[in-house]
């Protein structure tokens, strides 16, 4: 008995240090049917996700924001209730930045997906410069899809006004699986859409180059790629290695009936796209759409989702140490 309590012991300390413990440890984890609250002004939309149990002051919220110029974050926070977690209020805070679009050439013979010190730079979008994420968007106002929205789960909308890239904003979708991902609840989906048309029409586009989509996290989180899903970027916290959140996405892109494969370099600091006030470290990664989307007019759909952890600190331990102690059951 002694031996069984010692290896739980350690098997539970060795878990609460575990690094990169990969999607399914939050598919898994306990989902709240939460009452959602929206409010959207023409270039932000904050939305409050409260837990209907009223002894419970957990806090779920998202914020989509666009400033001047920039490109456009989402920004979320979870907070658990410290009055009820024994061990401390579990806390997980991170932002998402579309920062642009990198037109791109690669040297004959290698991948076709965006790998920097490797792929010659074209241009970037917005910018029309051999670089990127520096350019100076021109973002058009949120509006609300009345049609696909109801009064719990809104649907918003907003494009660049070149008409280029059109951003959907999904919240409190029921669980559902989309395109092969599953959407579990307080899951934050959106779609990029990219009109090729339209990128060629501003001299976008040339014999045999590709796009990539430039996305930043940042945060005070380790940020790699799950060790259980190829198509999932985990956010774990740095201090013992249990997953906060992850970034998912569907592997190809829907471009007017023609599908592309989507490609993926590295996860990796680059502080030059760091903003100030929010994080750590800039953590920098390119989505390479493997198609041509201006040699015919194509509007492309990506389809990424957030998720994030909710609970208190005890519940996410366990969730883990659960897991060990149903293993060892087998040899004792």
């Amino acid at each position: 008995m002694k031996l069984i309590l010692t290896l739980l012991l350690v098997c539970a300390s060795l878990t609460f240090a575990v690094d990169d413990e990969g999607a399914a440890v939050l598919q898994d984890s306990h989902r709240v049917s939460r009452i959602y609250t929206y409010n959207r002004a023409d270039h932000d939309v904050t939305v409050r996700a409260e837990n209907p149990d009223k002894s419970l002051l957990d806090k779920l919220e998202y914020a989509w924001h666009i400033e001047a110029g920039r490109g456009i974050d989402l920004k979320v926070k979870y907070e658990s209730d410290a009055k009820t977690d024994a061990t401390g209020r579990w806390k997980v805070e991170y932002r998402f930045m579309l920062k642009g679009l990198v037109e791109y050439t690669v040297p004959g013979g290698a991948s076709d997906t965006f790998v920097k010190g490797t792929a010659t730079i074209v241009r970037g979008y917005p910018d029309k410069t051999a670089s990127y994420g520096t350019g100076s968007w021109d973002w058009d106002k949120f509006v609300e899809d009345v049609v696909a929205s109801t009064p719990e789960r809104k649907v918003y909308k907003v494009s660049t006004k070149d008409g280029v890239v059109t951003l959907t904003l999904k919240f409190n979708l029921a669980p559902q699986d989309i395109s092969g991902m599953a959407i579990e609840q307080n899951d934050v989906k959106f779609d990029i859409e990219i009109n090729g048309a339209k990128l060629a029409a501003l001299g976008y586009g040339s014999t045999g180059s590709k796009f990539a989509i430039l996305g930043v996290y940042q945060h005070n989180l380790k940020t790699s790629f799950c060790n259980d899903d190829d198509q999932a970027v985990c956010l774990n916290h740095k201090e013992d290695g249990r997953i906060a959140a992850f970034m998912r996405w569907t592997p190809t892109v829907q471009c007017s009936g023609v599908t592309y494969p989507i490609g993926q370099t590295t996860v990796e600091v680059d502080n030059t796209m760091k903003e100030a006030g929010f994080g750590d470290d800039a953590w920098v990664t390119f989505w390479s759409i493997r198609g041509d989307i201006t040699a015919v007019p194509r509007v492309c759909v990506w389809d990424p989702q957030f998720a994030t952890l909710e609970g208190s600190a005890t519940t996410v331990f366990l969730s883990s140490v659960m897991i060990l102690v149903a293993f060892l059951a087998l040899f004792f």
